[in-house]
C-alpha cells in the first residue's frame, strides 16, 4: 500500500523528524509521487467509512420510483444511516424531495474566500449474488487480496457485488466529513444522491440549493482518468399485449435451457466483439433445433437477470418441443455459439427436461417463432466503435427480458454512445423506427412501444479550470490522466441543466467488473483518489 506505516512514523517522530518532513524527504526524487502529508489520514477515514457502509447498510437501487422513506424505499435504511452519521460528525444534513442528502462544511479560518466545491456521489448500488449464496441481501462481506504486490478489495469469495459503485464516493465524502476540522480547505458542499443506478431520480430532483457552488467533483468513475462529458442514452420499452397461452399438448415435452457465465456488468463497460447476450444465445440454439428437426417450439417463459443498466449474465428459457431433444443436440449447438462469442470463455449451460411442470401452458408455435425472430433481429452489443482509438461509440443492451404467459412479454433496449454529441439523438431515432418495423414485421398487434429519453447529455463548459486543477492533482502523484467522454457520470447532465455555469469533472478509483460478483477496487488507486481529492480541495 502507498502509505507510511504507523510504526515508521512513530520512530521518526522520536528522532524529532515530523511526518511532513519525512514525506518531503521521500518525495525529493522526481520519480516519487508527491503525496500530501494528510493523504493517509483521509484515505484511512474514507476506506474505513466505505467498508462500514457496504457491510452494515443495505443500499440497493430502487428499480422504480417510490415514495421516499416509505416501506417500499430500498434506500430508507441507508438514508437514515448517512444522516445520523453526518449529524454525529457535527453537520446538518438536508433531505430533499428526491431523497438526496446534502450539507455544508464551512471553510477553515482564512479560507472563506476560496471557491466553493461540491463533492458528490450516489448512495445506491446494484446488487447481484452468485447462485447458492446465502446472506442478507444488500449487505456485503468484504475481503482483501494481494496479487502481484497489488491489493484489491472484493466480496468474500466473489459471492456478491462489492458496492464500490458508488461506495467509493460515499466513503470519500464521509472521510472528508469526519476529518474536515483536521485540514485547511475552502467551503465544501457534500451531496449524496439516490438511485443513480436505476432511475436517476435523485439527480433529476436534487434541490437547486444543493448546486449553489462553483465546482462539482462527481466521484463515480472507475479509472484514473478524468471524465469531462457524459453520453446520453435513449431507449424504448416494448410490451406485447396479444400473446395468448394454450394448454401444452400431451405428446410434447417441456424443457429448460439456462445459459450461464456471460460477462455481466455495467452497461457503460467497453464492449468487445464476441460478447454474448444469454437470452439471444439460448434463442439461437432453439432456432437451430427447430430448423434441423422441423419441429414446433412453444415458449413458456423467458427470464434473464439483467437490468436496464446491467448486462445479463444468465438467462433461462422454458419451452415445449414437438420432438424429443437430447443433450447432445444442445451441446453441439451450444459449442457453435461459443465459437461465435469467443469472449465468453466461461459461458456454460444447464439443460433439463421438466418432468413435473407447475405451469402447463405456453404460447403458440407461430407467436414463439415471431418472438424468437424479433429478439434475434434486434441490435445488441457493440454497434459502432472508433477505428483509431478502438473506443465504443454506440452499443445496445436488451435487458431485462421477461416472458410469462400469465403476463405480458416486455423488454427494454437502451442505446448509448461514447461521444457526447447531439447527433446521437438523430441516430437513435432512426434505429428506433427500424426496431418498430422489425416488431411489426413479426405480426404482433396491438403492441405498446414507448420511445423514451433515459438520460440527457452533459458536455463540459468552456473555460472549465477544474479540469486543469484535477490534471495537476494527478500529475502531482505521477499519473497522466486522459480526458474522456463516455457513458459515466450520468447525474452530471441533470446538474448541468439546473446550474449551467457549474464546472464539473468525474473521477474515481480503479473499479473493475462493476455490477457483478467479480467487482473489485484497487486500494492503491483509492489512496491516489484521496490524494487527488485533497489536492483539489486545497487548490480551488
Amino acid at each position: 500500500m502507498k502509505k507510511t506505516s504507523f510504526l515508521i512514523q512513530s520512530f521518526f517522530c522520536l528522532l524529532g523528524i515530523t511526518p511532513s518532513a519525512l514525506l518531503a524527504t521521500s518525495c525529493s526524487c522526481s520519480n516519487q509521487p508527491n503525496y500530501d502529508e494528510f493523504t493517509k489520514t483521509l484515505y484511512d477515514s474514507s476506506y474505513s467509512e466505505f467498508i462500514k457502509y457496504i457491510e452494515n447498510c443495505p443500499h440497493i437501487s430502487n428499480q422504480e420510483i417510490v415514495v421516499i422513506d416509505s416501506d417500499n424505499d430500498s434506500l430508507k435504511e441507508a438514508r437514515k444511516y448517512l444522516k445520523d452519521l453526518v449529524q454525529q460528525y457535527g453537520f446538518n444534513p438536508i433531505t430533499d424531495e428526491g431523497g438526496n442528502i446534502y450539507y455544508d462544511i464551512p471553510a477553515s479560518p482564512g479560507y472563506e474566500n476560496c471557491k466553493k466545491i461540491a463533492i458528490q456521489a450516489h448512495m445506491d448500488m446494484v446488487w447481484a449474488n452468485a447462485e447458492g449464496w446465502s446472506g442478507e441481501k444488500g449487505k456485503v462481506v468484504s475481503e482483501e487480496e494481494t496479487i502481484n504486490k497489488k491489493t484489491f478489495v472484493h466480496s468474500k469469495n466473489n459471492q456478491t457485488t462489492l458496492g464500490a459503485d458508488d461506495g467509493q464516493g460515499v466513503g470519500i465524502i464521509l472521510g472528508i466529513t469526519k476529518t474536515a476540522n483536521d485540514f485547511n480547505h475552502g467551503p465544501i458542499k457534500c451531496i449524496l444522491t439516490t438511485d443513480e443506478d436505476s432511475t436517476v431520480y435523485g439527480a433529476a430532483h436534487l434541490d437547486l440549493a444543493a448546486l449553489d457552488t462553483d465546482y462539482l467533483v462527481n466521484v463515480d468513475a472507475s479509472t484514473q482518468d478524468i471524465s469531462i462529458a457524459s453520453a446520453g442514452t435513449q431507449g424504448f420499452r416494448t410490451k406485447i399485449t396479444d400473446l395468448q397461452s394454450y394448454d401444452i399438448p400431451d405428446n410434447y415435452k417441456l424443457y429448460s435451457l439456462k445459459i450461464l457465465g456471460c460477462k455481466a456488468g455495467h452497461s457503460a463497460d467497453a464492449m468487445v466483439d464476441g460478447k454474448g447476450n444469454p437470452t439471444n444465445i439460448a434463442i439461437n440454439i432453439l432456432k437451430k433445433i427447430k430448423s434441423e428437426n422441423n419441429s414446433q417450439i412453444l415458449l413458456q417463459s423467458i427470464k434473464d437477470n439483467g437490468q436496464t443498466n446491467v448486462f445479463a449474465s444468465e438467462s433461462e428459457i422454458v419451452f415445449v418441443c414437438s420432438e424429443a431433444i437430447t443433450g447432445n443436440d444442445i451441446n453441439r449447438f451450444f459449442n457453435e455459439e461459443k465459437q461465435t462469442f469467443f469472449a465468453e470463455k466461461d459461458m456454460s449451460y444447464v439443460f433439463n427436461e421438466v418432468y413435473t411442470p407447475t405451469n402447463k401452458k405456453a404460447i403458440s408455435n407461430d407467436d414463439s417463432t415471431h418472438l424468437m425472430n424479433y429478439l434475434s433481429a434486434l441490435p445488441w452489443g457493440l454497434i459502432d466503435k472508433d477505428d483509431e482509438t478502438n473506443e465504443m461509440i454506440a452499443s445496445a443492451n436488451i435487458s431485462p427480458v421477461i416472458l410469462n404467459p400469465e403476463d405480458n412479454f416486455s423488454f427494454f433496449v437502451s442505446n448509448l454512445t461514447r461521444f457526447a454529441t447531439k447527433k446521437w439523438k438523430e441516430n437513435f431515432a432512426s434505429e428506433f423506427a427500424e426496431n418498430k418495423k422489425i416488431l411489426e414485421n413479426q405480426s404482433f398487434h396491438p403492441t405498446y412501444t414507448d420511445y423514451e429519453e433515459s438520460f440527457p447529455i452533459w458536455e463540459t463548459n468552456s473555460g472549465n479550470e477544474l479540469i486543469q486543477i484535477a490534471q495537476k492533482a494527478y500529475k502531482n502523484i505521477n499519473i497522466e490522466p486522459k480526458l474522456k467522454k463516455e457513458k459515466v457520470a450520468l447525474e452530471t447532465a441533470y446538474f448541468a441543466e439546473k446550474n449551467p455555469n457549474l464546472k464539473m469533472v468525474s473521477i474515481g478509483a480503479i473499479v473493475k467488473n462493476e455490477h457483478n460478483v467479480n467487482e473489485s477496487m484497487d486500494l492503491d488507486s483509492y489512496y491516489d483518489l484521496a490524494s487527488v481529492i485533497l489536492y483539489i480541495l486545497r487548490n480551488c
